[in-house]
């Protein structure tokens, strides 16, 4: 089971090593573990997706946390033309989607159905967290 999400203002992981990042996202296939390198994309039915993808999806903070601390590509693009951006945005993780914005994520980039992550999460349900998207990029990056 991937880190459980933290509380904002939680200390993060410290000094994970990215095998032990991936270890809980691990599935098998064709005799491989799905998650190798940092750069590594899902094999299985999200194909394409990296481990930051997953754990942005999960809310799992503490993970983002040490995947950006370890250099993995905030911007990547996986299943749909989705970047971690857009997985924490359909998940309602705010504290996640804060994480990737501070860290360079880019707000205004379309998926594959032509939606931004802002309007990915209004079409989940998540309109509070699209609206604070709205200004957490209008402002740079500011807090939540």
């Amino acid at each position: 089971m991937p880190s459980r999400p933290s509380q904002p203002g939680s200390d993060p992981a410290t000094e994970r090593t990215f095998a032990e990042i991936a270890r809980p996202y691990q599935v098998r296939t064709k005799g491989r573990r799905t998650f190798e390198t940092i750069h590594s994309r899902d094999n299985g039915p999200n194909d394409g997706d990296t481990l930051l993808h997953k754990a942005a999806g999960s809310g799992a903070i503490d993970d983002v946390r040490d995947l950006l601390r370890l250099k993995a590509e905030i911007n990547a693009l996986g299943d749909m033309g989705d970047m971690p951006l857009h997985a924490a945005a359909r998940g309602g993780h705010a504290h996640v989607v804060e994480i990737l914005l501070k860290a360079g994520a880019n707000g205004t980039m379309l998926n594959a159905f032509g939606e931004t992550p802002i309007e990915t999460a209004e079409r989940n349900g998540h309109e509070d967290l699209a609206h604070e998207m709205r200004r957490l990029i209008k402002r740079g990056g500011q807090r939540l």
